[in-house]
């Protein structure tokens, strides 16, 4: 198993996943500055030059959330995804599973993409600087929603850690890197559960900022 990516980006969630599942895999390092992103072998992988990459045999699967699923799926004595049965609480479970993924890719993550988008992504003469704010507004706002989601609950899905965690995780993880402070109890606490996991550890050095960055003026 390969999985193509860089420090910094969102094959961190993969690479956290794949230490949950503890299996042995292959970490292909890409340089985005020298181009590698654009070369024809990756592009014959992605042709959207873009990170995470899973190599599985003859599978290429591309998107972190798709990815971290077919892991899951994969090595179902993990319980790291709940089973896609054909129960009523079966489906239940999978479901409320896929609504944090996408929350996390939909609404989580994009206020904090356009804040990189429009800082150092974008090329100069296209960033808005202006939209940061508003995105982090809106970020704000959506913490409050994960808030209620997580109540009275160790993790999204209830006592049982699951790789919807991770996504959610990673992507905190992401803020705070950017020195965006969570000022949110409820979602401090969260990450310090999931931050504290060796998994994690082992694919960020986020978690020993921490401390550091929440003694430091931020956003």
């Amino acid at each position: 198993m390969k999985l193509y990516g860089f420090a910094g980006s969102r094959s961190a969630r993969i690479s956290w996943m794949l230490e949950e599942l503890n299996i042995d895999y292959d970490f292909i390092e890409l340089d985005p500055v020298t181009g590698d992103l654009f070369k024809e072998d990756f592009l014959k992988l992605n042709p959207a030059g873009k990170v995470p990459v899973l190599v599985d045999d003859d599978l290429v699967l591309t998107e972190s959330a798709a990815i971290i699923t077919y892991l899951g799926d994969k090595y179902p004595d993990a319980n790291l995804v709940p089973v896609c049965g054909s129960t009523s609480a079966e489906l239940a479970k999978r479901a409320v599973y896929n609504q944090w993924c996408f929350f996390a890719l939909s609404e989580l993550e994009q206020p904090l993409w356009a804040i990189a988008k429009h800082s150092f992504v974008f090329p100069e003469h296209l960033r808005l600087p202006a939209i940061q704010k508003s995105a982090l507004w809106e970020f704000r706002n959506i913490l409050e929603v994960l808030a209620q989601g997580l109540e009275n609950k160790q993790y999204i899905l209830g006592d049982t850690f699951s790789g919807a965690d991770i996504l959610i995780g990673n992507t905190l993880a992401w803020a705070m890197g950017r020195n965006i402070k969570l000022k949110n109890e409820a979602v401090e606490s969260y990450c310090q559960r999931l931050f504290s996991r060796p998994a994690f550890k082992k694919v960020t050095a986020v978690s020993d900022k921490v401390d550091e960055l929440y003694k430091q003026d931020g956003n």
